[in-house]
């Protein structure tokens, strides 16, 4: 049987994770602990305790609510080197039916709500300005 040993003076410190699309709470929750507490003070929370909502670094998966509104795209590198740019969207799900021809890429993309796209890929269908 598993167990969960928590300092006496460092706890849990949890956050509520928020959807890098909309920014609302998603149905997930940050145990951040030690680190948590580090960050808060970093970051003006003078008493160390995390902001109740938090953004994750490198977190894609949009909530359950801007996945019934779209499909995330999100920026990458390129096709050989996956780091992010930074840049994500949340497009109709009519755009991607129109900018992929593959239907087995198609149902993946529309049954997972996630599309990494290229650099090139994102100027190339207008999603630079």
């Amino acid at each position: 049987m598993g167990r969960i040993l928590l300092s006496e003076k460092h706890g849990l410190n949890p956050s509520i994770v928020a959807c890098p699309y909309c920014g609302k709470g998603k149905n997930e929750i940050a145990l951040t602990g030690l680190a948590g507490e580090k960050w808060a003070k970093e970051n003006g929370h003078s008493d160390g305790q995390m902001p109740m909502y938090v953004h994750l670094e490198g977190d894609i998966e949009p909530c359950e609510e801007c996945k019934k509104l779209g499909v995330a795209m999100v920026e990458v590198l390129s096709e050989q080197n996956k780091s992010q740019t930074g840049n994500k969207w949340l497009v109709k799900e009519d755009f991607i039916r129109r900018i992929i021809q593959n239907n087995d890429l198609l149902q993946t993309v529309l049954e997972k709500r996630i599309l990494l796209i290229s650099a090139e890929t994102a100027t190339m269908i207008g999603l630079h300005a």
